[in-house]
């Protein structure tokens, strides 16, 4: 996709300046050095200084391509710190998405690795109905800022999935084109081929542990950071931002949990490369490694859909779609979240790690009918 972008938009630079136009922003940077990347992705290590200058260029040509700009830095994180994916299962989602991070800071979080991805079994949405079934998690400023490290999550959606990247022999007819001077040749062609070019809308927040707070309050704080202007446009609860809230449950939780599996569980992660015969013959060499991270509490069927339904109907309230409130109400069943906390008998350390899972559970199923499960949106956590 990147390269795509920046193929075209080298394409329609080249063609103003053949016939002495100025490009909308200088020829320079990505725009020229985009085909050298994968192979400069195949020797890059993380102890090495990124080559800013080729591929992310000046902030004109930043601006120009945002954003998808910084994509060559979270590709060159992600493929010199680890090349992992874990792969959740439906439960261990689950679970993840019902646990509270509490008051856990970001310096807190134990990352497995400075940059990797997370593949979801159930793709969750963002305020803008978009569908996100992966989740980057990169620390790839720090090749070039590391006095000033941030997390930063990326959520990728499923249309990347559907999207028509440019092949061989368009990019081979445009160049023709463009040396020959058809230009009627060539705009047929960019008509053809301009979805490539499309920008990709997903959402990127970072989240620091120099702020030295809560994890969710560090996306906020980072969000308002970045874009203040937006400052007074956003809710000071993270809850009413259910696609963040999700993500960081899920990320910073998985984190955590994989702290709990010993080597010799059954749920210990095993690494696996991807079929062979399913990859792209211009992939970048030494394949991803993959594995499937389980939960080491199975959910029966009844477990599985209530507490779905909680986390749907909570996600619902949050974004104003339920209006209903039982504040004032007697407590109905409802699914509390679930919490980290520190092992039996380190409570009273502030330093001990908070490592043991407590469950999302079920809260005065003693009002429920045998085989009932809690009522529609009042089904919220207790925070």
């Amino acid at each position: 996709m990147w390269e795509d972008r920046c193929f075209l938009s080298s394409m329609a630079a080249r063609m103003l300046i053949s016939i002495g136009m100025s490009p909308q922003c200088q020829f320079t940077g990505p725009l020229i050095h985009w085909s050298n990347f994968r192979g400069y992705l195949r020797g890059f290590r993380a102890d090495m200084r990124f080559d800013w200058e080729r591929f992310l260029g000046p902030i004109e040509v930043q601006k120009y391509l945002i954003p998808d700009a910084g994509t060559p830095l979270a590709l060159a994180s992600w493929s010199s710190s680890s090349r992992r994916m874990f792969r959740l299962t439906d439960d261990l989602q689950l679970l993840l998405e019902g646990t509270d991070l509490g008051d856990f800071r970001v310096s807190d979080i134990p990352w497995p690795f400075d940059s990797f991805v997370v593949l979801l079994a159930r793709p969750i949405e963002t305020m803008c109905n978009a569908w996100v079934d992966a989740i980057l998690v990169s620390r790839g400023n720090q090749l070039l800022h590391p006095s000033q490290p941030y997390v930063e999550i990326q959520l990728l959606p499923t249309v990347l999935d559907q999207r028509e990247y440019l092949p061989q022999y368009a990019i081979r007819d445009m160049e023709d084109a463009l040396a020959k001077k058809r230009v009627s040749r060539l705009r047929k062609l960019f008509d053809r081929w301009s979805p490539a070019a499309d920008p990709l809308l997903r959402t990127i927040f970072p989240i620091s542990p120099s702020l030295d707070i809560g994890v969710s309050r560090s996306a906020l704080s980072m969000a308002k950071i970045s874009a203040p202007l937006a400052e007074d446009c956003l809710d000071p609860h993270i809850e009413h931002y259910p696609h963040w809230d999700l993500a960081l449950r899920i990320v910073a939780g998985l984190a955590l949990h994989l702290t709990t599996i010993s080597g010799h569980s059954r749920h210990a992660p095993t690494w696996t490369r991807p079929d062979t015969h399913t990859l792209d013959f211009q992939a970048v060499v030494s394949d991803a490694l993959v594995c499937e991270v389980s939960s080491t509490h199975i959910l029966s069927a009844n477990e599985r859909q209530n507490l779905r339904e909680a986390i749907d109907d909570e996600r619902s309230v949050a974004i104003g779609k339920t209006t209903s409130d039982c504040a004032s109400r007697e407590v109905r069943a409802h699914y509390r979240r679930g919490y980290w906390r520190r092992a039996p008998g380190s409570g009273n350390d502030p330093n001990a790690p908070k490592c043991i899972h407590v469950r999302p559970t079920l809260v005065r199923s003693d009002r429920l009918p045998q085989g009932a499960a809690p009522q529609g949106a009042e089904s919220r956590f207790k925070t």
